[in-house]
Protein backbone atom coordinates (compact mmCIF):
# COMPACT_ATOMS: atom_id res chain seq x y z
CA UNK A 1 0.00 0.00 0.00
CA UNK A 2 1.36 3.43 -1.08
CA UNK A 3 0.73 6.76 0.48
CA UNK A 4 -0.40 9.63 -1.75
CA UNK A 5 1.69 12.80 -1.65
CA UNK A 6 -0.70 15.79 -1.31
CA UNK A 7 1.92 18.25 -2.67
CA UNK A 8 2.34 16.22 -5.87
CA UNK A 9 -1.42 16.05 -6.43
CA UNK A 10 -1.65 19.84 -6.13
CA UNK A 11 1.09 20.36 -8.68
CA UNK A 12 -0.64 18.01 -11.15
CA UNK A 13 -3.93 19.90 -10.84
CA UNK A 14 -2.12 23.20 -11.33
CA UNK A 15 -0.45 21.94 -14.52
CA UNK A 16 -3.79 20.82 -15.91
CA UNK A 17 -5.29 24.26 -15.30
CA UNK A 18 -2.35 25.88 -17.15
CA UNK A 19 -2.88 23.60 -20.16
CA UNK A 20 -6.62 24.46 -20.21
CA UNK A 21 -5.87 28.19 -20.14
CA UNK A 22 -3.35 27.78 -22.98
CA UNK A 23 -5.92 25.89 -25.05
CA UNK A 24 -8.48 28.66 -24.50
CA UNK A 25 -5.95 31.30 -25.56
CA UNK A 26 -5.16 29.37 -28.74
CA UNK A 27 -8.88 28.99 -29.50
CA UNK A 28 -9.77 32.67 -29.01
CA UNK A 29 -6.64 34.19 -30.53
CA UNK A 30 -5.31 31.87 -33.18
CA UNK A 31 -8.64 30.72 -34.68
CA UNK A 32 -9.85 34.24 -35.57
CA UNK A 33 -6.45 34.88 -37.11
CA UNK A 34 -6.84 31.75 -39.20
CA UNK A 35 -10.30 32.87 -40.32
CA UNK A 36 -9.00 36.30 -41.23
CA UNK A 37 -6.13 34.73 -43.12
CA UNK A 38 -8.52 34.01 -45.99
CA UNK A 39 -7.51 36.38 -48.80
CA UNK A 40 -10.06 39.04 -49.65
CA UNK A 41 -11.04 39.36 -53.31
CA UNK A 42 -10.21 42.84 -54.54
CA UNK A 43 -12.10 44.36 -57.45
CA UNK A 44 -12.33 47.61 -59.41
CA UNK A 45 -15.61 49.05 -60.65
CA UNK A 46 -16.50 51.55 -63.37
CA UNK A 47 -20.24 52.23 -63.22
CA UNK A 48 -22.17 54.38 -65.72
CA UNK A 49 -25.91 54.72 -65.25
CA UNK A 50 -28.71 57.22 -65.74
CA UNK A 51 -29.70 59.60 -62.95
CA UNK A 52 -32.89 57.61 -62.36
CA UNK A 53 -30.91 54.39 -61.71
CA UNK A 54 -29.59 53.27 -58.31
CA UNK A 55 -26.37 54.98 -57.30
CA UNK A 56 -22.90 53.45 -57.35
CA UNK A 57 -22.99 53.25 -53.53
CA UNK A 58 -26.18 51.17 -53.68
CA UNK A 59 -24.62 48.89 -56.29
CA UNK A 60 -21.51 48.41 -54.13
CA UNK A 61 -23.63 47.63 -51.08
CA UNK A 62 -25.52 45.02 -53.10
CA UNK A 63 -22.30 43.37 -54.31
CA UNK A 64 -20.69 43.31 -50.85
CA UNK A 65 -23.86 41.97 -49.25
CA UNK A 66 -23.79 39.08 -51.68
CA UNK A 67 -19.99 38.60 -51.49
CA UNK A 68 -18.70 39.71 -48.04
CA UNK A 69 -15.12 38.90 -49.08
CA UNK A 70 -15.25 41.52 -51.84
CA UNK A 71 -13.05 44.59 -51.37
CA UNK A 72 -13.39 47.50 -53.78
CA UNK A 73 -10.07 49.16 -54.68
CA UNK A 74 -9.31 52.12 -56.93
CA UNK A 75 -6.47 51.21 -59.27
CA UNK A 76 -3.60 48.98 -58.36
CA UNK A 77 -3.77 45.21 -58.33
CA UNK A 78 -7.20 43.59 -58.34
CA UNK A 79 -8.37 40.05 -59.02
CA UNK A 80 -11.55 41.27 -60.76
CA UNK A 81 -12.12 44.35 -62.96
CA UNK A 82 -15.66 45.27 -63.94
CA UNK A 83 -17.25 47.82 -66.31
CA UNK A 84 -21.04 48.32 -65.95
CA UNK A 85 -23.14 50.46 -68.28
CA UNK A 86 -26.91 51.01 -68.15
CA UNK A 87 -28.73 52.94 -70.90
CA UNK A 88 -32.31 53.24 -72.16
CA UNK A 89 -33.30 50.84 -74.94
CA UNK A 90 -36.65 52.07 -76.12
CA UNK A 91 -39.06 51.74 -73.18
CA UNK A 92 -36.74 49.31 -71.35
CA UNK A 93 -33.34 49.49 -69.68
CA UNK A 94 -30.31 47.65 -71.11
CA UNK A 95 -27.41 46.78 -68.81
CA UNK A 96 -24.02 45.63 -70.08
CA UNK A 97 -21.25 44.22 -67.87
CA UNK A 98 -17.72 43.31 -68.91
CA UNK A 99 -15.59 41.47 -66.34
CA UNK A 100 -11.88 40.68 -66.57
CA UNK A 101 -10.44 38.39 -63.89
CA UNK A 102 -7.67 35.88 -63.35
CA UNK A 103 -10.12 33.17 -64.48
CA UNK A 104 -10.84 34.88 -67.84
CA UNK A 105 -13.23 37.49 -69.26
CA UNK A 106 -17.05 37.69 -69.23
CA UNK A 107 -19.55 39.76 -71.23
CA UNK A 108 -23.22 39.81 -70.24
CA UNK A 109 -26.28 41.86 -71.24
CA UNK A 110 -29.42 42.22 -69.12
CA UNK A 111 -32.66 43.93 -70.18
CA UNK A 112 -35.63 44.77 -67.96
CA UNK A 113 -38.44 47.29 -67.57
CA UNK A 114 -36.95 48.83 -64.43
CA UNK A 115 -33.39 50.07 -63.88
CA UNK A 116 -33.32 48.65 -60.34
CA UNK A 117 -33.99 45.15 -61.72
CA UNK A 118 -31.06 45.54 -64.11
CA UNK A 119 -28.77 46.68 -61.27
CA UNK A 120 -29.79 43.71 -59.11
CA UNK A 121 -28.97 41.28 -61.92
CA UNK A 122 -25.62 42.94 -62.71
CA UNK A 123 -24.71 42.99 -59.01
CA UNK A 124 -25.34 39.24 -58.79
CA UNK A 125 -23.18 38.59 -61.88
CA UNK A 126 -20.33 40.67 -60.43
CA UNK A 127 -20.66 39.14 -56.96
CA UNK A 128 -20.50 35.59 -58.37
CA UNK A 129 -17.42 36.54 -60.41
CA UNK A 130 -15.80 37.61 -57.12
CA UNK A 131 -17.20 34.76 -55.01
CA UNK A 132 -18.88 31.78 -56.78
CA UNK A 133 -20.90 31.07 -53.59
CA UNK A 134 -22.40 34.57 -53.53
CA UNK A 135 -25.73 33.45 -55.00
CA UNK A 136 -26.44 30.95 -52.20
CA UNK A 137 -25.34 33.05 -49.22
CA UNK A 138 -27.46 36.10 -49.86
CA UNK A 139 -30.76 37.20 -48.32
CA UNK A 140 -32.97 38.39 -51.14
CA UNK A 141 -35.28 40.38 -48.89
CA UNK A 142 -32.40 42.66 -47.84
CA UNK A 143 -31.43 43.12 -51.49
CA UNK A 144 -34.82 44.35 -52.61
CA UNK A 145 -34.96 46.97 -49.89
CA UNK A 146 -31.38 48.16 -50.43
CA UNK A 147 -31.25 48.47 -54.20
CA UNK A 148 -34.55 50.24 -54.88
CA UNK A 149 -33.92 53.83 -56.01
CA UNK A 150 -35.71 56.55 -54.04
CA UNK A 151 -39.16 57.29 -55.36
CA UNK A 152 -41.38 60.27 -54.82
CA UNK A 153 -44.85 59.70 -53.49
CA UNK A 154 -47.36 60.78 -56.14
CA UNK A 155 -49.43 63.74 -55.04
CA UNK A 156 -52.39 62.82 -57.22
CA UNK A 157 -53.36 60.24 -59.78
CA UNK A 158 -52.25 61.06 -63.30
CA UNK A 159 -52.40 59.20 -66.60
CA UNK A 160 -49.21 57.29 -67.42
CA UNK A 161 -47.58 58.31 -70.70
CA UNK A 162 -44.72 56.57 -72.45
CA UNK A 163 -41.41 58.35 -73.02
CA UNK A 164 -41.09 59.65 -76.59
CA UNK A 165 -38.06 61.88 -76.42
CA UNK A 166 -36.73 63.46 -79.61
CA UNK A 167 -33.46 62.01 -80.92
CA UNK A 168 -31.18 62.49 -83.91
CA UNK A 169 -28.47 60.44 -85.61
CA UNK A 170 -25.93 60.88 -88.40
CA UNK A 171 -24.11 58.32 -90.49
CA UNK A 172 -23.03 57.01 -93.86
CA UNK A 173 -24.08 54.28 -96.28
CA UNK A 174 -22.51 52.21 -99.05
CA UNK A 175 -24.19 49.84 -101.47
CA UNK A 176 -25.36 49.15 -105.02
CA UNK A 177 -27.87 51.24 -106.97
CA UNK A 178 -29.81 50.34 -110.09
CA UNK A 179 -30.97 52.66 -112.86
CA UNK A 180 -27.89 54.88 -112.90
CA UNK A 181 -26.16 52.76 -115.57
CA UNK A 182 -27.04 49.58 -117.45
CA UNK A 183 -25.47 47.51 -114.62
CA UNK A 184 -25.66 48.11 -110.82
CA UNK A 185 -23.55 51.07 -109.76
CA UNK A 186 -21.57 51.69 -106.60
CA UNK A 187 -23.37 54.24 -104.44
CA UNK A 188 -22.63 56.04 -101.21
CA UNK A 189 -24.57 58.54 -99.14
CA UNK A 190 -24.49 60.68 -96.01
CA UNK A 191 -27.47 60.31 -93.67
CA UNK A 192 -29.22 62.51 -91.13
CA UNK A 193 -32.13 61.11 -89.13
CA UNK A 194 -34.58 62.74 -86.74
CA UNK A 195 -37.15 60.83 -84.71
CA UNK A 196 -39.25 60.67 -81.59
CA UNK A 197 -39.26 57.50 -79.50
CA UNK A 198 -37.93 54.02 -80.27
CA UNK A 199 -40.93 51.95 -79.20
CA UNK A 200 -42.54 49.50 -81.65
CA UNK A 201 -45.57 50.59 -83.63
CA UNK A 202 -46.23 54.00 -85.11
CA UNK A 203 -43.22 56.32 -84.95
CA UNK A 204 -42.28 59.81 -86.07
CA UNK A 205 -39.06 59.17 -87.99
CA UNK A 206 -37.67 61.10 -90.97
CA UNK A 207 -34.40 60.85 -92.89
CA UNK A 208 -32.52 63.08 -95.33
CA UNK A 209 -29.72 61.55 -97.42
CA UNK A 210 -27.25 63.03 -99.86
CA UNK A 211 -26.72 60.54 -102.71
CA UNK A 212 -23.92 59.80 -105.12
CA UNK A 213 -23.60 56.83 -107.49
CA UNK A 214 -21.22 56.09 -110.34
CA UNK A 215 -21.52 53.61 -113.16
CA UNK A 216 -20.22 53.05 -116.69
CA UNK A 217 -21.13 51.34 -119.94
CA UNK A 218 -19.39 50.33 -123.16
CA UNK A 219 -20.98 50.56 -126.63
CA UNK A 220 -19.72 50.07 -130.18
CA UNK A 221 -19.26 53.81 -130.64
CA UNK A 222 -17.43 54.42 -127.35
CA UNK A 223 -17.67 54.38 -123.56
CA UNK A 224 -19.87 56.32 -121.19
CA UNK A 225 -19.61 57.24 -117.50
CA UNK A 226 -22.66 58.10 -115.42
CA UNK A 227 -22.83 60.03 -112.13
CA UNK A 228 -25.91 60.60 -110.03
CA UNK A 229 -26.07 63.43 -107.50
CA UNK A 230 -29.27 63.84 -105.54
CA UNK A 231 -31.20 64.02 -102.29
CA UNK A 232 -33.54 61.43 -100.80
CA UNK A 233 -36.19 62.37 -98.27
CA UNK A 234 -37.83 59.49 -96.42
CA UNK A 235 -40.40 58.90 -93.72
CA UNK A 236 -40.58 55.68 -91.69
CA UNK A 237 -43.96 55.66 -89.92
CA UNK A 238 -43.93 52.10 -88.53
CA UNK A 239 -41.42 49.80 -86.83
CA UNK A 240 -41.42 46.29 -85.33
CA UNK A 241 -39.13 45.05 -82.55
CA UNK A 242 -36.88 46.72 -79.95
CA UNK A 243 -33.22 45.71 -80.20
CA UNK A 244 -33.55 44.19 -83.70
CA UNK A 245 -36.14 46.22 -85.58
CA UNK A 246 -37.80 46.31 -89.00
CA UNK A 247 -39.03 49.62 -90.43
CA UNK A 248 -41.11 50.35 -93.53
CA UNK A 249 -40.35 53.68 -95.22
CA UNK A 250 -41.57 55.80 -98.14
CA UNK A 251 -39.10 57.99 -100.04
CA UNK A 252 -38.68 60.48 -102.86
CA UNK A 253 -35.47 61.19 -104.83
CA UNK A 254 -34.62 64.27 -106.81
CA UNK A 255 -31.35 65.13 -108.51
CA UNK A 256 -29.43 65.00 -111.82
CA UNK A 257 -27.99 62.05 -113.73
CA UNK A 258 -25.05 63.09 -115.89
CA UNK A 259 -23.54 61.03 -118.70
CA UNK A 260 -20.13 61.66 -120.29
CA UNK A 261 -18.90 60.04 -123.48
CA UNK A 262 -15.29 58.92 -123.98
CA UNK A 263 -13.21 56.95 -126.49
CA UNK A 264 -15.36 58.31 -129.27
CA UNK A 265 -15.26 61.12 -131.79
CA UNK A 266 -16.74 64.44 -130.65
CA UNK A 267 -17.33 63.23 -127.08
CA UNK A 268 -20.06 65.13 -125.24
CA UNK A 269 -21.78 65.14 -121.87
CA UNK A 270 -25.44 65.58 -121.06
CA UNK A 271 -27.68 65.29 -118.01
CA UNK A 272 -31.23 64.30 -117.19
CA UNK A 273 -33.58 64.97 -114.29
CA UNK A 274 -33.75 62.23 -111.64
CA UNK A 275 -37.18 62.22 -110.01
CA UNK A 276 -38.19 58.96 -108.36
CA UNK A 277 -40.70 58.05 -105.66
CA UNK A 278 -39.99 54.77 -103.90
CA UNK A 279 -39.91 52.80 -100.71
CA UNK A 280 -37.54 50.67 -98.66
CA UNK A 281 -37.30 48.34 -95.66
CA UNK A 282 -34.67 48.70 -92.94
CA UNK A 283 -33.47 45.85 -90.71
CA UNK A 284 -31.70 47.57 -87.82
CA UNK A 285 -29.45 46.17 -85.09
CA UNK A 286 -28.46 48.33 -82.12
CA UNK A 287 -24.88 47.15 -81.64
CA UNK A 288 -24.21 49.68 -78.85
CA UNK A 289 -26.42 52.23 -77.10
CA UNK A 290 -25.00 54.88 -79.47
CA UNK A 291 -24.33 52.73 -82.59
CA UNK A 292 -26.90 51.32 -85.04
CA UNK A 293 -26.34 49.12 -88.09
CA UNK A 294 -28.98 48.98 -90.83
CA UNK A 295 -29.44 46.71 -93.83
CA UNK A 296 -31.55 48.58 -96.38
CA UNK A 297 -33.37 47.22 -99.44
CA UNK A 298 -35.56 49.42 -101.63
CA UNK A 299 -37.10 50.18 -105.00
CA UNK A 300 -37.43 53.35 -107.09
CA UNK A 301 -39.91 54.31 -109.80
CA UNK A 302 -38.27 57.04 -111.95
CA UNK A 303 -40.71 59.54 -113.45
CA UNK A 304 -38.34 60.73 -116.21
CA UNK A 305 -37.01 57.98 -118.49
CA UNK A 306 -34.42 59.83 -120.55
CA UNK A 307 -31.98 57.90 -122.74
CA UNK A 308 -28.28 58.45 -123.39
CA UNK A 309 -26.97 57.54 -126.87
CA UNK A 310 -24.08 57.83 -129.30
CA UNK A 311 -24.92 59.30 -132.70
CA UNK A 312 -26.53 58.60 -134.94
CA UNK A 313 -28.76 56.33 -132.82
CA UNK A 314 -26.94 53.86 -130.57
CA UNK A 315 -28.55 53.90 -127.12
CA UNK A 316 -26.04 53.24 -124.36
CA UNK A 317 -28.43 53.65 -121.41
CA UNK A 318 -32.08 54.43 -120.74
CA UNK A 319 -33.42 55.20 -117.26
CA UNK A 320 -35.68 52.22 -116.38
CA UNK A 321 -39.20 52.39 -115.02
CA UNK A 322 -38.22 50.39 -111.91
CA UNK A 323 -34.82 50.28 -110.20
CA UNK A 324 -33.71 48.52 -107.06
CA UNK A 325 -31.00 49.32 -104.54
CA UNK A 326 -29.49 48.01 -101.33
CA UNK A 327 -26.79 48.92 -98.87
CA UNK A 328 -25.39 48.98 -95.36
CA UNK A 329 -25.95 52.03 -93.15
CA UNK A 330 -23.90 52.95 -90.06
CA UNK A 331 -25.48 55.52 -87.74
CA UNK A 332 -24.13 57.19 -84.61
CA UNK A 333 -26.53 58.70 -82.07
CA UNK A 334 -30.22 58.20 -81.53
Amino acid sequence: MQKENPNRAGRTCHERMLRLIQALIVGFVLNPAAANAEARRRFTLDYQGAASCPTEAQLLAEVQRRAPSAERVRGGQAEVRALLTIAPNGERQLGIIDIASTEGSTHREVEADDCAEVVRALALILAMAIDPDAGSSFRASESSAAIEPPRERPRRAAPVTSSREIWWAAGASIGLTGGVAPSPSLGESLLLELGRGHQPGGSAHVRLAGLHAHGSAIAHAGSADFDLLGLRAASCPYRIGVKLTLSGCASFDWGRLQGRGSHTSAAQSSSAAWLAPGGFVDAELRALPWLRLQLELGALFPLARDRFYFGPDETVHRIPSVAGYGGLNVLVGG
